[in-house]
Formats: structure tokens, C-alpha cells, sequence
């Protein structure tokens, strides 16, 4: 029998402009979440003003800018953050809806 891990715990395609849901932890569940890569995906003149992923909208779980923010650069997150249930796990950015992250990590059964 074979287990499985890790997986992608959420993503989101085309966020930004604003507060974004990407998951929330379901009941029975505990995620800890390892990896995240972040990038935004087009042409832009104007500065970045970066993002966070906040937990429950209120605790950033990680971020990047205002200074130093580029297009087409790949942002990466290492940890170990757990997430318990009903926790959510947002996607923040007051830039236009172009970025793109997958969150990946362990999705734990509760005893």
C-alpha cells in the first residue's frame, strides 16, 4: 500500500486586485503547509506592490514587497506552518489580478 504525503494544497490562477480565497482546511484535517511559489504572470511598467497570504485575514503566513517586486521572477516559501480546521488560507495584493500560486505541504487526518 502506498501513502501519499505531500499535495497541493491550494492554488489560485489570476489573483490579485484585492483579497482572494484559495482554501480552507476541512474539518477532520490539519494541514501543514511546506512549499509555496508565487509569480506574476505579465509585462508590467509600473513597480509591483507585492503580496501576502494571510491565515483567517489577518495573520500573514508570508509575503513579499513593496520594494524589490518583479514580474516573471518566481517567489518561494519553505516551512512548516500548520493550519488547523476551518482555518482559510488567503491570497492578498493590491496589484491587478495576475499573479499565480500553488501552496503545497501535508494534509493531516485528525485522531
Amino acid at each position: 500500500m502506498s501513502n501519499v504525503y505531500s499535495s497541493q494544497l491550494a492554488s489560485g490562477v489570476g489573483v490579485g486586485a484585492g483579497l482572494s480565497l484559495l482554501g480552507t482546511v476541512p474539518a477532520g484535517k490539519v494541514w501543514v503547509v511546506r512549499a509555496m511559489a508565487c509569480f506574476y504572470s505579465t509585462a508590467i511598467s509600473a513597480p509591483l506592490a507585492g503580496f501576502s497570504v494571510p491565515v483567517n485575514d489577518n495573520v500573514a503566513l508570508w509575503g513579499v514587497g513593496p520594494l524589490g517586486v518583479a514580474a516573471f521572477t518566481v517567489y518561494r516559501f519553505d516551512g512548516r506552518d500548520v493550519l488547523n480546521p476551518g482555518d482559510e488560507l488567503g491570497f492578498y495584493s493590491p496589484d491587478s489580478t495576475d499573479w499565480n500560486i500553488i501552496v503545497s505541504g501535508y494534509s493531516l487526518t485528525l485522531p
